[in-house]
């Protein structure tokens, strides 16, 4: 008998999911700038842009494990009221210091609403609905970042390779599979900003994009390389 995707509990997961992803994504394009303007250096800058997903990404192996034993629910919440903090203090911010405390608190609470949401949603779905569920959250996520082009190569990626690592991880271990997935994505996260902050001044910002793009061809091969081991 075939189950419905839909269900109140599911929906309220992604609901919950697209707001606790709008928020740091709608500080991320602003806080270097704001920051500079608060007398940052272009190295400071960087730094803060990265700082909440370097702060997450040490906190995902803990979280992770809390996710596993502890209440989604509780663990949820108490990411929720750190974002709520770090947005105050983003507010009332009087120098760069102030805000890389914010990050930090903005990353602790960001990291416990990424693992338990996305794993409580795992637990709400059928096995067979696993990947069509996951890339529904996947989906919410980029429809928070508010950019549209992202919705395809970005979407898509994520959310099948979120659903692959849970696949892979097994019973009693889905908390622990999200916080790995999400390293790798706080690792990008974090290092893009700051490889900004060493660019900017040095290199012009028409050059920018081509720089970067330098990645590309490297997320390719490590595709090409492991495309064998985690096919279906």
């Amino acid at each position: 008998m075939k189950q419905n995707i839909v269900t109140r509990d599911r929906i309220l997961i992604l609901i919950s999911g697209f707001f606790y992803f709008a928020s740091p994504m709608l500080v991320t394009p602003l806080i270097t700038g704001f920051s500079e303007n608060l007398g940052a250096s272009a190295a400071l800058m960087g730094v803060i842009g990265g700082l909440m997903n370097i702060c997450s990404l040490f906190c995902r192996p803990f979280v992770g494990n809390l996710t596993d034993k502890i209440s989604k629910y509780k663990l949820s919440f108490i990411g929720a009221v750190l974002m709520t903090a770090a947005s105050v203090g983003y507010a009332a911010a009087q120098s760069p210091l102030f805000i890389v405390a914010a990050r930090i608190v903005n990353g602790i609470g960001f990291s416990l609403c990424s693992v338990c949401i996305s794993t409580w949603m795992y637990t709400l779905l059928p096995k067979e609905k696993i990947g069509s569920g996951m890339g529904i959250y996947g989906a919410m996520n980029a429809l928070a970042m508010a950019a549209a082009f992202m919705a395809g190569g970005y979407g898509m990626m994520c959310s099948a390779c979120q659903s692959k690592a849970i696949l892979l991880a097994g019973e009693g271990k889905r908390g622990l599979a999200n916080s790995t997935y999400y390293i790798g994505l706080d690792l990008g996260m974090s290092l893009g900003p700051m490889l900004g902050g060493v660019l900017y001044g040095k290199v012009s910002i028409q050059m920018f994009y081509p720089v970067l793009a330098l990645t590309v061809p490297l997320g390719l091969a490590v595709y090409r390389i492991n495309r064998r081991s985690l096919s279906p």
